[in-house]
């Protein structure tokens, strides 16, 4: 999926497992972001983890689409997603965007090791930018101070997704 890191899956049952590998940024979250759709659309997810041991840092966007899946687990009636991460300046930059209010954090390891890639898509600007404005979207909604520090983020790149 990218030269930097790279996001895996594994199914057991009704619980999913998504693994976040190196850095993880916004050039792979197109495809996460469809991954995390079509999970959610046909998945029937009755609980997700993300595990984090691997990756060496994960950017807003990256962040935002870890909030989607808690958002998706509160439609469903579901409980939160556990993120599994040992790295203290991953679960820092974690708590740091309130992602601890609605996701478990452990520092531990899920039992089943997640070894499918997402499929890597190719979106045009346009796409890419709207999913960036999602994954931030997400973040604003969890804590006020989110909504100062994305708020020009969003605005920046909902002007390319309003371009025609």
């Amino acid at each position: 999926m990218s030269d930097d890191g790279n996001v895996c899956f594994a199914r057991q049952g009704g619980t999913w497992i998504l693994r976040f590998q190196g850095d993880i940024r916004y050039t792979m979250a197109h495809a996460v972001d469809v991954f995390i759709d079509d999970m959610f659309a046909h998945g029937n997810p009755l609980r997700i983890c993300a595990d984090l041991n691997a990756t060496t840092s994960i950017d807003s966007t990256g962040i935002g689409l870890i909030a989607k899946l808690s958002n998706g687990m509160r439609v469903v009636g579901r409980e939160m997603p556990i993120v599994f991460s040992a790295n203290a300046d991953v679960v820092e930059t974690l708590r740091n965007v309130c992602l601890d209010e609605v996701c478990t954090i452990v520092a531990s390891a899920p039992e089943v090791v997640a070894e499918n890639e997402i499929p890597a898509t190719t979106p045009d600007e346009r796409e890419l930018a709207r999913t960036i404005v999602s994954a931030h979207c997400m973040l604003c909604d969890l804590c006020e101070n989110n909504r100062a520090e994305f708020s020009g983020v969003i605005e920046a790149f909902q002007r390319e997704v309003d371009r025609t």
